[in-house]
């Protein structure tokens, strides 16, 4: 093979390597699809989402027992979805597995969020699923079920919502300003603190929560400082009220009250 290779060849152009990954990628895929295919059973995840080009696409893992008796999980692809209603889902989760050879048959098991397109009894992608394999089993996601108990916990709580409604507007507040995040991550790097981005506390999303009030409490000094910087610079209400927000005794408190109920569930779980 090295006969044939032009003596000035690197292989470092975009297309080489992007070919080389692509080569790769296939290779790891079919390892997978090999070991999936001898599995006497398997069950499925999947859960869909919009990227930052606002194309629909849904996520697939699959979770089976590899022959010497250890359960193995991983993720295969990513596939657009032209809508996102439970048939549309559901044809693409049939045509994947149809396309990787994969019998539907051994289906056993099903994972997916609580939300109706899914978990629905009668047109969900869960009871369309149970129309090809009757004995496959419907679990809902444990770490969706518990994120929506602990948001239905914390709106009940007024201080722990009023935190959460003060980290959305700090998230939105730099999020929908370039300008206001270049200033936040200039006082970072004057205070030499980590240079991280504010993190919206979504509802439904199990680790931003976690990574919100994470980003919070390392870069508390420089949020603090950067709003108090843009307010002295365009007396901008919003930088004001949002930093005597976070400087309340019962602000400090809950941020890191929630900071160590989450490492400690995290490091139990």
């Amino acid at each position: 093979m090295k006969e044939l290779c032009r003596l000035n060849a690197t292989y470092t152009s975009k297309v080489a390597v992007v070919e080389f990954v692509e080569a790769v990628g296939l290779w790891a895929e079919e390892c997978l699809l090999k070991r999936l295919r001898q599995a006497s059973h398997f069950s499925i995840m999947a859960d869909e989402c919009t990227d930052v080009t606002t194309t629909e696409e849904l996520s697939i893992f699959f979770r089976w027992v590899n022959m010497d008796g250890q359960p193995v999980e991983h993720f295969l692809d990513i596939v657009p979805l032209k809508a996102t209603d439970a048939k549309t889902i559901y044809s693409a989760l049939v045509e994947f597995m149809k396309d990787k050879n994969i019998q539907i048959s051994k289906l056993v098991g099903m994972g997916f969020d609580v939300a109706a397109t899914f978990s629905g009894k009668h047109n969900g992608v869960q009871s369309l699923l149970k129309k090809i394999s009757p004995h496959a089993l419907f679990v809902h996601c444990h770490c969706h079920l518990l994120q929506l108990a602990c948001v239905q916990a914390a709106n009940a709580t007024s201080g722990i919502k009023h935190v959460y409604i003060t980290l959305t507007t700090l998230w939105k507040f730099f999020h929908y300003s370039p300008k206001r995040a270049e200033s936040l991550k200039a006082v970072q790097q004057v205070l030499d603190l980590p240079e991280l981005k504010v993190v919206k506390p979504s509802d439904t999303r199990w680790l931003s929560p976690e990574r919100c009030v994470k980003a919070v409490k390392a870069s508390y000094s420089a949020i603090v400082t950067a709003l108090n910087n843009i307010y002295e610079q365009t007396h901008a209400p919003e930088a004001l009220g949002i930093s005597k927000a976070l400087c309340r005794p019962s602000t400090l408190v809950a941020i890191y009250c929630t900071s160590l109920i989450m490492f400690c569930h995290k490091w139990r779980s």
